[in-house]
């Protein structure tokens, strides 16, 4: 099984970067003739940062573009490929253009050794700013994720299981972005 990661990251995609679009669709025709054979199966990481605030319209906008990228890979590649999407926010990603206040004096609280339990509704305040980049991911990954601990909120912690043949993948992802301001 030969596996090719594209990792993708700090894209900080917002309306103004509209003249960059053209290139995401030369990405697959950019990658070296050689693996074409090769591969087995690609794995997109998206690894934070896409959006440049963590904005419902930026990643309405760069899921057309990142479906172009995708689709590019794709006809390089070919259809005997397994092609699978993993992805984890990064501070851009949160979008802090509502009031604050009741998530800053939760995290100063979480910060402090004895901090408040994360769940229910404490956690729900703590990720509202990432919950556009959530529902994004969950198109770009067709709703692959799993929880990864009971008990975990799953947008804090969560896994891919990926079947390859005669193996399973399990990639196990956590959210460090949570505690940005």
């Amino acid at each position: 099984m030969k596996a090719l990661f594209l990792q993708i990251s700090d894209i900080h995609w917002h309306a103004s970067h509209s003249k960059e679009a053209p290139r995401f669709p030369k990405v697959g025709q950019g990658l070296p003739s050689h693996f074409v054979n090769a591969i087995d199966v690609v794995f997109f990481l998206y690894g934070g940062d896409l959006a440049y605030s963590g904005k419902a319209e930026e990643y309405d906008e760069l899921w057309g573009l990142l479906r172009e990228l995708q689709e590019s890979v794709k006809t390089a590649f070919g259809t005997s490929v397994q092609y699978h999407s993993i992805g984890v926010p990064g501070n851009h990603d949160c979008d802090f253009g509502h009031d604050q206040s009741a998530r800053d004096s939760l995290l100063q609280s979480v910060s402090r050794e004895k901090g408040p339990q994360l769940q229910g509704a404490i956690t729900d305040i703590l990720l509202k700013p990432q919950e556009a980049f959530f529902e994004f991911l969950d198109v770009l990954t067709n709703g692959s994720r799993d929880k990864l601990w009971a008990g975990v909120d799953s947008r804090l912690t969560w896994k891919h299981v990926f079947d390859l043949q005669d193996d399973l993948l399990e990639v196990n992802c956590f959210n460090t972005a949570w505690m940005s301001r």
